[in-house]
């Protein structure tokens, strides 16, 4: 005959029952997921900015260039030295193709300051093909860890003699330059901003002053930002959107 107390019994043994099974799925489940990872579970809850365990091993699956910079820091990698780079040389690049005529090139540097510029944009002034404005991400040398931002340099005689500066146009900004002019010969370098959105610098009188006008503002999202900018203009004298950005 089943009575209450039985059943209440019976319950109270069919839950010690699923309590110690559970316990041992949890327990096989743990020592499964331990014995396929290739690195011991402590590295994955090292956060970089904190003292590194005793023996800790480099989990070389992450794909964190903080997290490099810091296992860097610790000595834990290996980072290629600073070298001091060797001054350029001046010397001529002769340009030869079937269907043109030979030409010479030279190799004519746009500062002698040393410093870093890098991923470099270039453009004519349509209405004078010696003009020329370059920007690039500069930096000092060796690399500081920041840019001073898009900068700009200027040739009138089509590349034998350069002027401008290594700091950004118009300030400081985080660079991935952008160079454009118009037909009324206003000069344009765009650029990330310092808070992460994107901006351009122009300037009316070639280069002497610059005036700083904001475009966009960065992602709402944390470490967001615009990248990266183009610029083009409307040089078309037949347009009717001709000096537009």
């Amino acid at each position: 005959m089943v009575t209450i107390g039985s059943l209440v019994k019976l319950m109270f043994q069919l839950k010690r029952v699923c309590i110690q099974r559970s316990f041992l799925v949890a327990v096989t489940f743990v020592v499964l997921a331990y014995a396929f990872l290739e690195k011991p579970l402590m590295a994955q809850v090292f956060m970089p900015g904190s003292k590194a365990p005793l023996k800790y091993e480099v989990d070389r699956r992450i794909d964190n260039m903080g997290y490099w910079k810091r296992m860097a820091e610790l000595g834990l990698v290996p980072v290629a030295p600073v070298k001091k780079v060797p001054p350029a040389r001046t010397r001529s690049s002769l340009i030869t193709d079937a269907t043109v005529a030979t030409s010479d090139s030279p190799d004519i540097p746009v500062t002698g300051v040393n410093s870093t510029q890098s991923e470099n944009s270039v453009f004519i002034d349509p209405n004078n093909r010696f003009t020329v404005l370059n920007s690039n991400n500069s930096s000092a040398n060796p690399y500081p860890g920041y840019f001073f931002g898009a900068n700009d340099f200027f040739t009138m005689d089509g590349g034998e003699s350069w002027e401008g500066q290594i700091q950004g146009a118009g300030g400081y900004n985080m660079g991935d330059p952008s160079a454009a002019i118009n037909s009324n010969g206003r000069w344009f370098v765009g650029f990330i901003h310092s808070g992460g959105g994107q901006a351009l610098a122009y300037s009316n009188d070639t280069g002497t002053t610059w005036k700083v006008r904001a475009i966009a503002p960065p992602p709402q999202v944390t470490g967001g930002l615009l990248d990266k900018s183009h610029l083009w203009v409307d040089n078309s004298p037949s347009s009717p959107y001709q000096n537009y950005m």
